[in-house]
Parts: structure tokens; sequence; C-alpha cells
């Protein structure tokens, strides 16, 4: 079923496998992949630049965005005024950083209208919540942007967005790759499988570079192994009740040929000295 308007406290609630948990499960164990089911951190996230970003580009609105005037967090007052946001479900942020933010997403808008999502804002849903069922198996995702033609999955970066930098460094450590297919299973499930996929990467710092992120054949295969293999590990997890960690065998640390060409460089130094 693909919902609309539902809160994100609301979406958190929901006792269904999400792409973060799976993507846990399989690359660190079931066990922390439970504990971030149980306890998902929302303070640390909700005052990031990028949580921000995404309601002022995906919704054009600065809605529920609390500016409190204050160099940082440190003082009482900061304290006082960014728990109470908090209370109220809004998102505080220091008033100095407001600027940044915006000149951010202008840039994002700039790149978006010179590439092939061009049109896609104010044609589509933001925060679109998605459920399906995997067999017995319950899952739900919350695509970023949804319109007819994309799924749009907006990811900020204090490090570069250079395509070939952001796929080599973040793109599989993060399961950002993981979660559009997890993502598109949903979709396929919901009747929204002629959905193109893309990742819009938008760095946090001048000039804000932007950039288009796709998976070709290759990785669309191997993540679509992943999902499968996440599914089948969390349905036999929640069938047993039983959430391993790691591993209790003894790991043997193996040396790296990179490490011994450092022993026998140094004993070379050492023997010409």
């Amino acid at each position: 079923m693909i919902k609309y308007n539902i809160p994100m406290a609301d979406y958190l609630a929901m006792p269904a496998l999400s792409s973060g948990v799976a993507f846990r499960a399989i690359t660190q164990s079931p066990l922390h992949a439970k504990y971030c089911q149980i306890a998902p951190d929302e303070n640390c996230s909700a005052a990031d630049k990028g949580t921000v970003a995404h309601r002022m580009l995906l919704e054009n609105s600065e809605d529920g965005i609390v500016l409190i005037e204050a160099d940082d967090w440190r003082t009482k007052a900061a304290k006082e005024m960014r728990d109470a946001a908090y209370a109220e479900g809004k998102i505080p942020l220091l008033y100095k950083q407001i600027g940044g933010i915006r000149a951010m997403v202008k840039a994002a808008r700039s790149f978006v209208e010179n590439s092939e999502i061009a049109g896609i804002f104010g044609k589509g849903n933001a925060e679109v919540t998605i459920d399906w069922n995997e067999g017995d198996l319950l899952c739900k995702a919350r695509p970023d942007y949804l319109s007819d033609r994309f799924h749009i999955s907006l990811k900020t970066t204090m490090a570069s967005a250079d395509p070939s930098s952001f796929v080599r460094r973040q793109l599989g450590p993060s399961g950002y790759d993981f979660a559009i297919e997890f993502y598109k299973r949903g979709l396929i499930a919901n009747d929204r499988g002629n959905v193109q996929h893309r990742l819009l990467v938008v760095e946090q710092n001048p000039p804000y570079g932007c950039c288009l992120i796709g998976l070709d054949r290759s990785k669309i295969e191997m993540c679509g192994r992943m999902v499968d293999q996440a599914i089948r590990l969390w349905r036999e997890c929640q069938k047993t009740g039983f959430y391993p960690g790691y591993s209790t065998e003894t790991h043997f640390a193996e040396a790296k040929p990179w490490e011994l060409a450092e022993v026998e460089e140094r004993a070379y130094g050492m023997v010409g000295a």
C-alpha cells in the first residue's frame, strides 16, 4: 500500500522491516539490526543540514524549522530552546546555518533543472510511505520523492559529490545502493515498477556540487541478491526469535601483503643503516 502524509514517528513505529535494518542485519549482525529497530536515534539527525534540505528541496517548505539565535548549542538557553523544538516535533537549527542551507538547496534546484529529472518537483510526492509483504514478512520503505517517472533519493554529503568518488566511498558502504533495490521491491509490489531510480547527491559546503547516480545492471543484480539474503535472514530471525550477533568462533588475523611489505622495507632500511 502507498500512503501519503504519514508522520515520520508513525512510520518508525510500524512493525515492519526497513532497508536500514535489513542492510545492518547482513553487513553487521541481526543483533545490531534489532537494536536499531527498537531504539532508532531520531534526534541525532533531526537538526542535520540534510534533514532541513530535504524539507526545503523536496517539499518546498520551511515549516517546522525553528531558528535559534545562538552561536552554538553549549549554553543552557540554547539547549532549552532546542529541546522544546524537539518536544513539539520540530527541527531546531542555529540561525547562522540557514543561509548556507538555502544556498545549497538553490544550487540543487539549478542542477536539477539542467538534468534528466528537470521539472520533477511539484509533479510527485515527498516522504511517501509504502508497505508490502515478502511472503509472511511485512516490509516498509519511505521514498524521499516519488513521481510517475522517478523515485528520487536525496543524499547530502560533507564529502565530495564527484560521482566516481561517491560511488567508491559512500554508495556501497552506506547501503544507498541496497536501499534502492529494497525500495524497488516495494514499489513493484505496489504496481509502481515502471519508475526509474536515482540518487541526487548534494554537497553541504560551497560550491554545493551535485550529481545524479543510477545503478547499472551489475549493481542491480548484486544488490538484488543482498536484499534476498536480508529478507531470508530476517524472516528466520523472526521465526526463531533469535537474533545472533558476531560469530563466537575465534577470528584469526591474517598478515596482509602490504603489512608484510612494510616489515620487509623496515628491515631493509635498518640493514642499510
